[in-house]
């Protein structure tokens, strides 16, 4: 077939989240699609030319044609700050407005003509604007996430009253948002069952189908590097709201803790961003190590005998969790953070809510390499059986088949 892939970044290189869900799905339909990549590119992902001129070397490899069209809100910090106040006063959420620019429209007009896809993949829902340009080709729209509900459990954690109430209206226009538009889309893609769900309840007429997130299993592997006993490990980037707020509370809660039984175990936390709070505890405590970014985090992974996951907020699935499992790191994690996979508590995870049975369950595992052994083993049969990108490639491709 032939895919027009519609997205809001330039996926690669595929560290995050969003970027590992995009690149991995691309890479693996391209085995038996032609591919055809239209995005923004933002500029907090790729700042310079020569970075998005390597990203679009390696597409190459999966696409045959790429252009990219600059995100309008990227020119200057007064068109970001002018498009965040206009978002105030419309109707239409930031994400949308974010995301549409006329020579984007431009763009995509003419690549449906050229081109002539099958399909086009909308790879997130402020995408759904241009869906009106092509409406008799087959079209799809993924969510990573969905934006209402994620938005909507943001407003209430937000102790600003300010940031609290642009939350909550936020959370209002893209419900709006995704109940007139979802259900103009042949299928809308979540990461989980239960993402599914949220957007029935928004609207019983919107179809959805399951393209869970996933774990490239040949990269992330168990390390054949011993793990120390006691080095606990969490990665993600912190410019992401949700990652910042797991480390600042487990920091803040569950670290005292955990350094009160076992005043020798280190904590290593990897990922960009990380702020200035996390910075100072870090000082004080030099068994808290803060990496910031890091190009490969597996030989990290690999001394780690623990994966910390408190996640209270945002939505979708953690991408690093599947990460640590595929890596053979036990992981204790919040009830939020495991959220959308299929994981069995006490069998492959440990879910704790409460700061006290979080470090608890830590030091337990801490102290018995032979139940780290035991979730090991399990958590890596998981994804190896559920969550590697090859299956979950082949289901996206045979759902695709199944619109022509």
């Amino acid at each position: 077939m032939k895919i027009l892939w519609l997205s809001h970044l330039v996926p690669y290189p595929p560290k995050g989240g969003v970027l590992q869900r995009s690149f991995n799905l691309v890479r693996e339909i391209s085995k038996n699609n032609d591919i055809y990549l239209l995005a923004f590119n933002q500029k907090a992902l790729l700042p310079n030319d020569q970075d998005l001129k390597n990203a679009v070397s390696a597409l190459r490899e999966y696409c045959s044609e790429i252009k990219v069209v600059q995100l309008p809100a990227d020119k200057s910090a007064l068109s970001w700050y002018a498009l965040v106040l206009k978002s105030f006063f419309t109707k239409k959420p930031y994400t949308v407005n974010w995301n549409w620019c006329a020579r984007m429209k431009e763009t995509m007009t003419q690549v449906v003509r050229d081109f002539n896809p099958d399909l086009i993949h909308y790879d997130t829902i402020g995408l759904a604007e241009y869906f009106q340009h092509a409406r008799a080709i087959p079209q799809v729209l993924n969510h990573h996430n969905i934006e209402s509900a994620m938005m909507g459990r943001r407003a209430k954690k937000e102790r600003n009253v300010l940031k609290k109430l642009y939350f909550y209206q936020e959370a209002k226009k893209i419900e709006k948002y995704e109940k007139r538009f979802c259900r103009l889309f042949q299928f809308n893609l979540t990461v989980s069952d239960e993402d599914g769900l949220t957007l029935k309840k928004i609207d019983p007429e919107i179809k959805t189908e399951v393209i869970p997130n996933g774990v490239d299993t040949s990269y992330f592997t168990p390390g054949a590097e011993k793990s120390d006993d006691e080095t606990l490990i969490f990665a993600g980037g912190m410019n992401w709201y949700p990652n910042r707020d797991a480390m600042l509370y487990f920091g803040e809660e569950i670290w005292p803790l955990i350094k009160a039984r076992k005043p020798s175990v280190k904590m290593y936390v990897i990922g960009q961003s990380p702020p200035q709070e996390l910075m100072k505890m870090s000082k004080e405590d030099p068994n808290l190590i803060i990496t910031g970014y890091v190009d490969d985090v597996r030989a990290y992974f690999g001394r780690a005998s623990v994966y910390v996951c408190p996640i209270r907020d945002g939505g979708g699935t953690r991408l690093k969790i599947l990460d640590a499992l595929s890596s053979g790191i036990p992981v204790v994690a919040n009830s939020i953070a495991a959220e959308g996979i299929k994981v069995t508590p006490g069998e492959d995870i440990i879910i704790q809510d409460r700061p006290e049975d979080f470090a608890k369950a830590v030091l337990y595992l801490l102290e018995h390499p032979d139940e780290r052994r035991r979730l090991s083993l399990k958590g890596r049969k998981l994804v190896e059986g559920t969550y590697s990108w090859e299956i979950i490639g082949k289901k996206l491709t045979n759902l695709y088949e199944s619109l022509r």
